[in-house]
């Protein structure tokens, strides 16, 4: 009697258990599905993101070329000026063919034996672009470490005609290099405070104007602090997402002088990075192409007579 006792209890305890396992299966199924559909849900939200930027690009072009409706006068004085000083600039780092030109870096690493690669992004983190891999070596960096890009940046190019230097119009600058690491090296606890790379820029006064490395805990979310392991453009300073800037204060006011940033981005080794472009762009681009600010292109429709609303909605 007792025997069948025992054995009863140890089948009850199995039958108890496979229960327990089978409902944990189905919550970890669950979450991942969630996971997986936030992951996604984010993926097509920055993809819409991108798509509003290209047809904002497109009307700056348009307004660039003169080919705008300059007839509307029901604006704030001077949008077309305003917009017209937009000045914006974007760099693939994967090699191109095109590095001696203005578009391309003057020094763009490639060396296998150090881990530097150009690779399509097929995860579900990228939409097939051809990025820069940097991967890590060991933990201490000692190997693959180094600078992986470097680029001379002439302002003053996209003005269309307007006297930068003349006292008047000065501007910040934003600097959004898009990147991101290993997910699950930054999911490690003892691995948030490790430096992934950093990011110099000079001005043509030698002055050092961008000195910020970015580490692991840099690219976490402001809520969640955690990493989802999408790119990103802005990174996590204290408690808050927000961009790299270079003061106007920090850019020659010397009138109808060129001006150069001296751009450069040093790998650490330590985390698998990928990064995909550098944008440098003025307050003016910033606020049209990035930030998308309503007030300003709600202006910019009166004075082109076209409904822009309405593409960027088409876009949703």
């Amino acid at each position: 009697m007792k025997s069948l006792i025992i054995k009863s209890l140890v089948l009850l305890s199995l039958i108890v258990l496979i229960i327990i396992s089978v409902l944990n299966k189905s919550e970890t199924d669950d979450s991942e599905k969630i996971k997986i559909e936030k992951q996604k849900e984010k993926k097509i939200k920055q993809e819409k993101e991108e798509n509003k930027r290209e047809i904002l690009l497109n009307e700056l072009s348009t307004l660039k070329s003169g080919n705008g409706n300059t007839e509307s006068i029901d604006t704030i004085e001077n949008v077309k000026d305003y917009l017209l000083m937009a000045e914006f600039y974007q760099f693939e780092t994967e090699k191109t063919g095109n590095e001696a030109s203005s578009e391309g870096f003057d020094f763009l690493l490639v060396d296998s034996s150090r881990g530097i690669f150009d690779v399509v992004d097929t995860s579900i983190y990228g939409n097939g672009e051809i990025v820069k891999y940097c991967r890590k070596s060991k933990l201490d960096g000692s190997i693959n470490e180094g600078v992986i890009l470097r680029k001379s940046v002439k302002l003053n190019e996209n003005f269309g005609g307007k006297s930068f230097y003349n006292g008047k119009y000065k501007f910040d600058y934003y600097f959004l290099p898009r990147i991101r690491i290993d997910k699950i090296f930054a999911s490690n606890p003892n691995n948030h405070d490790y430096p992934v790379c950093l990011i110099t820029v000079t001005n043509s006064a030698g002055d050092t104007v961008i000195f910020q490395n970015l580490p692991v805990n840099a690219f976490y979310g402001e809520e969640t602090f955690s990493y989802d392991g999408f790119y990103m453009t802005e990174f996590r300073f204290g408690g808050f997402l927000s961009e790299l800037k270079i003061l106007e204060n920090k850019i020659s006011s010397k009138k109808n002088k060129d001006v150069l940033f001296n751009v450069e981005i040093y790998y650490y080794g330590y985390c698998d990075m990928w990064i995909d472009f550098i944008r440098i762009e003025n307050a003016v681009a910033h606020q049209f192409l990035t930030k998308q600010d309503a007030s300003l292109i709600k202006e910019y429709e009166k004075y082109s007579g076209r409904d822009i609303f309405k593409q960027l909605y088409e876009c949703n």
